[in-house]
């Protein structure tokens, strides 16, 4: 068990260029580290509007749709979610997406799972971020025999969490070559004190 734990499988720094480090061999999900404080206000007024906004198509696409049904108080969250866009765009080599951006008062996926995707980008701008495993803390016998979170987790303790603003890049079950093992994680639990999360999902169309 301590020889497994050793293997690192994500990359973090406060540069986005961490990102590229998805397609490394033994890398399952890459972190991009950021301040958003500057954004607060206007995170803060779309929040609150409790969105629900789905497209798919180009870049532009979805940003021509975003502006129409989503009421900005200014151009920072829209020329942020431009950037991971573009961002997504350049690391997956493709020029079709889906994209999710909303106000979350539900749990969203209570049990630690992997996606049946090949890349997936998200970004909590506002709440408890995503909680995900390192490889070394996963019983994968137990995740495809579909028990219970305490079955799958080694170390409870030792669950990570992205903080609000950070950017995961996520590599899921059908990455090409498969190099990593699609990483483990779980949206964490907000429905019982009430608490509002705004996310950005982007997938590959």
């Amino acid at each position: 068990m301590q020889n497994k734990a050793i293997v690192k499988s994500w990359h973090s720094g406060e540069d986005m260029s961490v990102l590229n480090s998805i397609h490394l061999f033994d890398v399952n999900v890459a972190i991009y580290e950021r301040d958003m404080s500057k954004l607060e206000d206007e995170l803060q007024y779309v929040l609150e509007q409790g969105i629900d906004f789905r497209s798919s198509g180009s870049v532009s696409d979805i940003l021509n749709a975003l502006k129409v049904k989503v009421q900005f108080n200014g151009n920072g969250v829209l020329q942020d979610i431009r950037l991971l866009l573009e961002c997504f765009r350049d690391l997956s080599k493709l020029d079709s997406f889906r994209l999710f951006f909303a106000t979350v008062q539900s749990d969203m996926c209570r049990r630690f799972h992997t996606d049946m995707n090949d890349l997936r980008l998200f970004c909590t701008y506002c709440g408890p971020g995503t909680l995900w495993l390192d490889e070394g803390n996963v019983n994968r016998k137990a995740l495809t025999a579909l028990a219970p979170n305490e079955e799958i987790v080694v170390d409870e303790s030792n669950i990570k969490q992205a903080s609000a603003g950070d950017v995961l890049v996520l590599k899921g079950e059908v990455y090409p070559g498969m190099n990593a093992k699609a990483v483990v994680h779980r949206s964490p639990s907000i429905k019982s004190n009430s608490t509002k999360r705004l996310v950005l999902r982007i997938d590959t169309n």
